[in-house]
């Protein structure tokens, strides 16, 4: 992502949330994210973006309803064993574990009261990007942790692009995750789902799913 304060490369984990990763990449090719501000900033916790009512040719429109639009539907959670430590991206969503969408936060500083309980899918993957979520958490707020700053926290494009695109990448670090033996299975999403039928259940402990 090229923002008005630097780049921010991510690392996708598809292994982790396929179907998240999925529809990241699809709303990132088709050119959704770009011209998108960074809506919500709280220092120390994270920054949240996504939301397409914030796009710069309506932003002054749109304000009262920042933060509650969407890309028209609603994806399943995938919760895992990631932890939301600094630089992790992770989908917004609402009180109903199945509503994301479009909307996605960068953990700012280790926010760990969120492991298991929302979907992460990606993690920032450089210095500068690292340099650059500073920069954005950093940024004056007013009321509803919106930037005062709109143009130093817009996204001005998104764009996918591989390791070997990357100047000097960063060797593949291993990720901090829960001890999975110790958890509440609800944390954890062991949902299955079917998209001939567009349907998707977290099945009640004891049953098999067969397919």
């Amino acid at each position: 992502m090229y923002t008005n304060s630097g780049h921010l490369i991510i690392e996708l984990f598809p292994d982790d949330a396929p179907n998240t990763v999925e529809n990241f990449l699809k709303l990132t090719e088709s050119g959704f994210y770009d011209d998108l501000i960074f809506h919500r900033i709280i220092k120390d916790f994270m920054i949240q973006g996504g939301d397409p009512l914030t796009k710069h040719d309506e932003v002054f429109e749109n304000i009262p309803l920042w933060g509650t639009g969407d890309a028209g539907y609603e994806i399943p959670a995938e919760f895992n064993s990631i932890k939301h430590n600094r630089g992790i991206v992770s989908m917004a969503r609402g009180a109903d574990i199945d509503s994301a969408s479009s909307q996605f936060f960068i953990v700012h500083k280790d926010s760990n009261h969120l492991d298991g309980k929302y979907t992460v899918f990606g993690k920032l993957l450089t210095e500068e990007s690292y340099d650059t979520l500073d920069k954005i958490a950093n940024l004056q707020t007013i009321a509803r942790d919106i930037p005062n700053d709109l143009s130093a926290s817009q996204i001005i494009k998104a764009a996918v692009i591989t390791r070997a695109d990357i100047e000097n990448p960063p060797s593949i670090e291993e990720l901090d995750r829960l001890d999975e033996s110790n958890l509440n299975p609800t944390m954890i999403s062991d949902r299955y789902v079917n998209t001939e039928y567009d349907f998707s259940i977290i099945p009640p402990k004891g049953w098999t799913v067969l397919y």
